[in-house]
């Protein structure tokens, strides 16, 4: 029987039960699209004696998409603002107050995000995808990140697993905000603040061949119910630098209390400053406060559904709510979705994802209900919200008359999609051209455009083989030392991927030079068209002849050449040309021809007769 008065209170309970199960250091859901933020910065220098000195502050107002400069007033003497800092140089320093105040508009943005393959090659900002000191790129930053990404073939979402990785398996520790760990050194230990959260992702996207950036700002913290100093990171997607807070649980977008105030590759010093090594310089620390005025109400973006699996079940139960998000513009749109009214829950009440353009997403929170006394009936209230206010809600009941869902019956009920892996292998296999039975090497390019990282691969030419693992979008190079007996040599490539390359070799011909004919065989006594023929099997270089001790050079040849000279007869008074041809292979060995043509000779002075007849005469 049902208990009327229990009934009413356990209803206006449940169903005002708001759950605020953030991580640690999240912010809070957002209710403006617009606000107006003011940002002062200020510091102070001094020196024990007048100094010349020269300062540089990093943190300086800046505008992109999502914020914009109404006004700005920078303070402190000899100060310039260029390449996207503010430059200090003090001729006689003793004590220097120096900063800016703007006021920014700040408006919730949204990228128009195409859909993008993965793996992908990004051929631009080589520079945010390198190694640094901090954002440093281990063999284990590599394994880590190829896991997480493994089987995903939308670029977006293969982001979206690593900032889930970092948000969730990162404890958020302030005994760090006096320190900067590498990333390396974060993976391991797993703690540090926003700067750390940003490192590590921004070493397992560039381990992927992503893009990434560091960005320093302000933000709003909801545990501290105040502004505070922020860092997060931009990754770049081939079209847009998307925002991705890993502390805030923002991948994709930002709420409007964001306010960025530099951009780097790296991980930069927010002031430094140079002095005479004869002065004793202090600087107080940076003092920055913010205050912020909402101007537009969010207004919803998306359309939203939500619905428990089962409307009635056994108290103590576990239930899946399945949440259905519909996306009617037809580019990606990041969400971030809220469970924010419901009888419990199992794990966090913030899910985020990627929803593609005229599409929609499934997602799933597992709610867990509560205990109840036999014969209770009792219902409940449940609420999502988006990032953009999108609102959607229902209810459940509950008593111990219905049939109880363990968690393992619930787990199972839920809809997953399997990963589609992909693990084709690029590679092709080369040489320089090579002279047959002569030593060569075959070089093989190897390029991953699979989804998954490969472990232990192996590249086999007979007996030889080459052991490597391959990254996803990584490239790598093996060579192999062989003898050129033939045109075509098959490799073998193993261990998580089968398959058989067919590598041809460039074999050339030794050059054989040759010399075939000269013509015509009637000189005249001075000057002549000669026609030479000389030939080749292959090319040779450089080549040059010498006819009767007349060095003439002639260039590249390639199989049949008839080569024009000039020759004077008189050169030839015995009647005879010898002809030396010389080349050189593409080793540089030297290929050389000789041939002896008979000649007769005509309109010769008389002198000239008379030293052929003699030369005759006494055969010389």
């Amino acid at each position: 029987m049902r208990k009327a008065s229990n009934f009413i209170f356990f209803f206006f309970f449940f169903s005002m039960l708001i759950l605020l199960i953030f991580p640690i250091v999240s912010a809070d859901i957002s209710e403006y699209s617009e606000e107006e933020i003011v940002v002062n910065l200020s510091g102070k220098l001094s020196s024990d004696i007048p100094a010349k000195i020269s300062a540089n502050l990093a943190l300086v107002p800046l505008e992109d998409e999502r914020q914009e400069i109404l006004d700005m007033d920078i303070f402190g003497d000899d100060a310039e603002k260029k390449d996207g800092e503010i430059i200090y140089n003090w001729q006689n320093l003793e004590s220097e107050n120096f900063g800016w105040s703007a006021k920014f508009k700040t408006k919730l943005y949204l990228w128009e995000i195409d859909k993008k393959e993965f793996p992908t090659k990004i051929n631009s900002y080589e520079e945010a995808k390198a190694a640094t000191e901090k954002i440093d790129i281990t063999s284990d930053i590599i394994k880590k990140a190829n896991e997480l990404v493994a089987g995903q073939t939308e670029l977006h979402k293969a982001l979206l697993e690593l900032a889930q990785f970092v948000s969730t398996n990162i404890s958020y520790d302030e005994s760090y905000t006096q320190t900067t760990l590498k990333a390396s050194e974060v993976l391991q230990k797993r703690r540090g603040v926003c700067d750390e959260y940003t490192i590590l992702f921004m070493a397992l996207a560039r381990a992927l061949g992503i893009p990434a950036r560091y960005v320093s700002g302000v933000a709003y913290s909801n545990i501290k119910k105040d502004f505070g100093e922020h860092a997060w990171a931009e990754v770049y997607d081939g079209q847009n630098w998307i925002p991705f807070d890993i502390t805030f649980n923002q991948f994709g977008w930002l709420d409007v209390s964001h306010v960025a105030l530099s951009k780097s590759f790296d991980v930069e010093t927010n002031f430094a400053y140079t002095y005479p090594s004869n002065a004793k310089v202090e600087a107080e620390e940076l003092n920055i406060t913010t205050s912020a005025t909402p101007l537009v109400p969010l207004e919803g973006k998306l359309q939203l559904n939500a619905e428990p699996l089962k409307k009635e079940v056994g108290a103590g139960s576990y239930v899946p709510l399945k949440v259905e998000i519909s996306n009617p513009y037809p580019y990606i749109i990041p969400v971030a979705l809220y469970l924010t009214k419901a009888p419990g829950i199992e794990g966090k009440n913030q899910k985020s994802f990627f929803v593609e353009g005229k599409n929609k997403e499934v997602a799933y929170f597992l709610l867990k209900i509560p205990e109840a006394k036999e014969g209770e009936f009792w219902k409940a209230a449940i609420e999502v919200k988006t990032q953009f206010n999108d609102t959607a809600s229902s209810d459940i009941f509950f008593s111990t008359n219905y049939k109880k869902i363990d968690k393992k019956t619930a787990l199972e009920m839920i809809e997953s999609a399997e990963p589609i892996y992909m693990k084709d292998i690029f590679i092709v296999c080369s040489s320089q051209p090579v002279y047959r039975n002569e030593q060569t090497k075959l070089i093989c390019n190897i390029s991953s455009q699979a989804n998954i990282m490969f472990y232990n691969l192996k590249l086999c030419l007979a007996e030889k083989c080459e052991a490597f693992d391959l990254p996803i979008g990584a490239e790598t190079i093996k060579e192999f030392d062989i003898i050129a007996e033939k045109e075509t040599y098959d490799l073998e490539l193993s261990n998580g991927i089968s398959k058989t390359i067919e590598a041809k070799i460039n074999i050339l011909e030794k050059p054989n030079l040759s010399i075939k004919d000269v013509w015509p065989k009637t000189l005249n006594y001075n000057n002549n068209n000669l026609s030479l023929t000389l030939k080749t099997a292959s090319i040779c270089r450089n080549a040059s002849v010498k006819i009767n001790s007349i060095l003439y050079k002639i260039g590249n040849i390639e199989g049949e050449n008839v080569i024009q000279l000039s020759f004077e007869g008189k050169h030839a008074p015995r009647e005879i040309l010898d002809i030396e041809a010389n080349c050189y292979d593409l080793k540089s060995r030297k290929e050389s021809a000789k041939k002896t043509f008979s000649i007769e000779l005509i309109n010769l002075p008389w002198y000239a007769r008379l030293k052929r007849f003699f030369l005759k005469l006494f055969k010389r």
